[in-house]
């Protein structure tokens, strides 16, 4: 059984119920908080059970890396939760899927989760100081992952796109004739626009 959530910063995607001979497996999820992939799964019970690898494909499942490796439990009845993450994956459409690995080196793979990865809007924007004169600070709330440009009032690019990556940007504006811009930051299908001064 598959089932899709959706929250506002949260999406999850589930397998659950799956059974091997070396491993029964309750649940395999990946939530995507912000930029990040959060994965759990939990075993009702493992038989020589050697190895859990969290693997991503980017390429609807013909080619899988491994993005986080954890020990199995070797044998055991009592059930058993893991988790782990992989940090800044990247925006856009990834399948994910649980492999195990037990101690004669024989191996399974779960059904793959599908899963997209949104930025959104930067949360807790603000720019600083403003009005200002030599540069513009642009900070969030969290961090961001994004390209930042400046335009003027009738919306040309004055200064072309810019990579951000975390809370923080600061853009030299000194050149820049007296007037008022805006700062406009784009990821994905998201684009936000702020309005500041230049003295």
């Amino acid at each position: 059984m598959k089932s899709l959530c959706h929250l506002l910063v949260l999406s999850c995607m589930m397998v659950s119920g799956l059974s091997h001979a070396s491993v029964e497996l309750t649940f395999f999820t990946a939530d995507v908080v912000y930029n990040d992939v959060h994965f759990k799964w939990a075993t009702a019970s493992e038989s020589n059970s050697m190895l859990f690898q969290v693997q991503r494909s980017t390429d609807s499942g013909q080619n899988w890396f491994t993005v986080a490796s954890l020990e199995g439990s070797g044998t055991t009845t009592t059930p058993v939760l893991y988790e782990t993450l992989e940090n800044n994956p990247g925006f856009g459409f990834k399948m994910y899927r649980l492999r195990q690995v037990d101690v004669s080196g024989g191996s399974w793979a779960s059904e793959p989760l599908s899963i997209s990865i949104d930025p959104g809007p930067p949360v807790g924007l603000s720019l600083f100081p403003n009005p200002t004169s030599d540069g513009i600070t642009v900070f969030t709330g969290l961090p961001w992952i994004g390209l930042v440009s400046i335009q003027n009032a009738i919306g040309q690019t004055i200064i072309e796109e810019m990579p951000m990556d975390g809370y923080r940007l600061t853009v030299d504006i000194s050149n820049l004739p007296r007037g008022i811009y805006y700062v406009v930051m784009e990821a994905g299908d998201s684009k936000t626009t702020q309005k500041f001064m230049k003295e």
